[in-house]
């Protein structure tokens, strides 16, 4: 059965290793699934206005799943198709269980991020790379209260963000976040946990987007790089990941391409449709 649809994780997977480059190998054949029909879908733990500008520009990527598969965007009318958001009951419960904790903790809300002034701090000391420093900024509002802006009547919260938690922090992180069974806990990133609703993984991201083009599941490929890939990975009829995803991945995908730094999207790619290559 020919595929018709490819979803692609970005960090760790499209984009190099600084949070920034789309390869030109990935992205002449991301251009070339694109001019022959195929479907391409960006799949990320990232928010919408975080969403890096080479893809975006890639003529013909329309659709969007983000926040782990908390929304699914139209790329062109920058609106959401769907949505499966936290209560504000849910997402302020975990900052009351973890503010005494020194950890910045942030909010993606409708596309956009915010954090709470007393925050900042600890944002200024986080061990990232220059190139993922500068995704984090992108859109990102410190308020002076973000358990109050989480209650309010418009806010739809796609996903609670923990990004580099110290060592000595992260078994008291997993003990009080064990008192939430609400949440689909993941990660994506080395020391980093997601926190969406339960049904909010970029499997049903995916899921609902193929439904949307009339696309089955054995029609459509997914390629991913750690556990927040899992669900895609697993639903997609071929699935392939770089040669630097977690072990866990690389166990369950059809195919291990070379790493993201090495055009593994783009290898995978040429695997799958040899003929257009």
């Amino acid at each position: 059965m020919p595929l018709k649809l490819v979803a692609i994780d970005l960090d760790g997977t499209a984009l190099c290793s600084d949070h920034q480059t789309l390869s030109p190998a990935n992205r002449f054949a991301l251009q070339t699934l694109i001019q022959n029909g195929v479907e391409v879908a960006i799949a990320t733990g990232r928010t919408f206005s975080r969403l890096p500008q080479p893809l975006l520009q890639l003529p013909g990527i329309r659709y969007a799943i983000t926040s782990n598969g908390a929304a699914v965007w139209s790329v062109l009318e920058k609106r959401v198709l769907s949505g499966c958001y936290l209560s504000a009951q849910d997402a302020t419960g975990v900052l009351d269980a973890l503010w005494d904790l020194p950890l910045y903790i942030e909010a993606y809300c409708d596309g956009c991020s915010y954090s709470d002034i007393m925050r900042k701090p600890f944002f200024e000391t986080l061990p990232v790379p220059d190139g993922q420093r500068g995704v984090y900024l992108l859109n990102l509002t410190f308020l002076p209260d973000l358990r109050a802006f989480l209650q309010g009547p418009q806010v739809h919260i796609e996903k609670i963000h923990l990004p580099y938690i110290p060592q000595g922090l992260q078994l008291e992180v997993q003990k009080r976040l064990s008192r939430f069974p609400v949440f689909c806990i993941t990660t994506s990133l080395r020391a980093n946990t997601e926190l969406n609703a339960r049904e909010a993984v970029k499997g049903n991201g995916l899921a609902w987007l193929c439904r949307l083009l009339g696309i089955r599941p054995d029609e459509a490929m997914a390629i991913g790089d750690n556990q927040n890939d899992l669900s895609m990975l697993q639903f997609a009829g071929v699935s392939a990941a770089p040669a630097n995803a977690a072990a866990q991945i690389q166990r369950v995908v059809d195919y291990v391409s070379t790493s993201n730094d090495q055009d593994g999207v783009a290898n995978a790619v040429k695997r799958y449709f040899p003929q257009l290559f």
